[in-house]
Protein backbone atom coordinates (compact mmCIF):
# COMPACT_ATOMS: atom_id res chain seq x y z
CA UNK A 1 0.00 0.00 0.00
CA UNK A 2 1.46 3.23 -1.01
CA UNK A 3 1.26 6.62 1.62
CA UNK A 4 -1.31 8.34 -0.89
CA UNK A 5 -3.52 5.30 -0.90
CA UNK A 6 -3.21 4.87 2.76
CA UNK A 7 -4.34 9.12 3.23
CA UNK A 8 -7.44 9.00 0.48
CA UNK A 9 -8.47 5.71 2.79
CA UNK A 10 -8.35 7.85 6.26
CA UNK A 11 -9.97 10.91 4.27
CA UNK A 12 -13.04 8.68 3.58
CA UNK A 13 -13.67 7.24 6.95
CA UNK A 14 -13.48 11.10 7.99
CA UNK A 15 -16.01 12.04 5.56
CA UNK A 16 -18.06 9.40 6.34
CA UNK A 17 -17.92 10.40 10.24
CA UNK A 18 -18.46 14.02 9.52
CA UNK A 19 -21.45 13.18 7.66
CA UNK A 20 -22.83 10.84 10.36
CA UNK A 21 -22.33 7.30 8.33
CA UNK A 22 -20.05 5.69 10.04
CA UNK A 23 -22.31 4.31 12.31
CA UNK A 24 -24.09 2.33 9.90
CA UNK A 25 -21.38 0.39 7.77
CA UNK A 26 -18.98 -2.01 8.59
CA UNK A 27 -15.93 -1.68 6.76
CA UNK A 28 -15.17 -5.28 4.71
CA UNK A 29 -12.87 -6.55 2.18
CA UNK A 30 -9.22 -6.36 2.11
CA UNK A 31 -9.02 -2.98 3.67
CA UNK A 32 -10.23 -4.66 6.82
CA UNK A 33 -6.93 -6.29 7.20
CA UNK A 34 -5.28 -2.73 7.94
CA UNK A 35 -7.16 -2.49 11.49
CA UNK A 36 -5.68 -6.19 12.01
CA UNK A 37 -1.88 -5.85 14.02
CA UNK A 38 -4.08 -3.33 16.66
CA UNK A 39 -6.80 -4.95 16.82
CA UNK A 40 -5.22 -8.20 17.53
CA UNK A 41 -2.21 -6.67 18.81
CA UNK A 42 -0.03 -9.64 16.20
CA UNK A 43 2.80 -8.25 13.70
CA UNK A 44 0.11 -9.10 10.71
CA UNK A 45 1.17 -6.89 7.76
CA UNK A 46 -1.96 -6.79 5.22
CA UNK A 47 -1.31 -7.58 2.10
CA UNK A 48 -3.51 -4.97 0.29
CA UNK A 49 -3.65 -5.38 -3.35
CA UNK A 50 -7.27 -3.33 -4.33
CA UNK A 51 -8.07 0.17 -4.77
CA UNK A 52 -11.04 0.50 -3.50
CA UNK A 53 -13.01 0.05 -0.15
CA UNK A 54 -15.66 -2.09 0.42
CA UNK A 55 -17.96 -1.28 2.89
CA UNK A 56 -21.57 -2.97 3.86
CA UNK A 57 -24.76 -1.16 4.78
CA UNK A 58 -26.90 -3.57 6.30
CA UNK A 59 -29.89 -1.56 6.53
CA UNK A 60 -31.07 1.08 3.73
CA UNK A 61 -34.10 2.50 5.95
CA UNK A 62 -31.79 3.17 8.91
CA UNK A 63 -30.95 6.24 9.88
CA UNK A 64 -34.40 7.70 9.06
CA UNK A 65 -32.68 11.04 7.27
CA UNK A 66 -31.07 10.78 4.11
CA UNK A 67 -27.05 11.28 4.20
CA UNK A 68 -25.76 12.88 1.80
CA UNK A 69 -22.98 10.64 0.92
CA UNK A 70 -22.60 11.49 -2.61
CA UNK A 71 -22.44 15.65 -2.18
CA UNK A 72 -20.21 14.97 0.66
CA UNK A 73 -18.06 12.84 -1.14
CA UNK A 74 -17.83 15.37 -4.51
CA UNK A 75 -17.05 18.44 -2.04
CA UNK A 76 -14.26 16.91 -0.94
CA UNK A 77 -12.60 16.07 -4.50
CA UNK A 78 -14.46 12.75 -5.27
CA UNK A 79 -15.76 11.82 -8.45
CA UNK A 80 -19.15 9.97 -8.76
CA UNK A 81 -20.49 7.88 -12.02
CA UNK A 82 -23.88 7.57 -13.36
CA UNK A 83 -24.30 4.68 -10.96
CA UNK A 84 -23.16 6.80 -8.23
CA UNK A 85 -19.84 4.68 -7.32
CA UNK A 86 -17.32 6.40 -6.32
CA UNK A 87 -13.57 7.30 -7.60
CA UNK A 88 -11.00 10.06 -6.78
CA UNK A 89 -9.33 12.26 -9.16
CA UNK A 90 -6.54 13.10 -6.28
CA UNK A 91 -2.68 12.12 -8.07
Amino acid sequence: MDQKQEELFWETLKIFNEIGLSAHVMLIGSWAEYFYKDMFKTDFRPEIRTRDIDFMYRNISIPDEKIPLIAALTRNGYLSDYNNRIATNKK
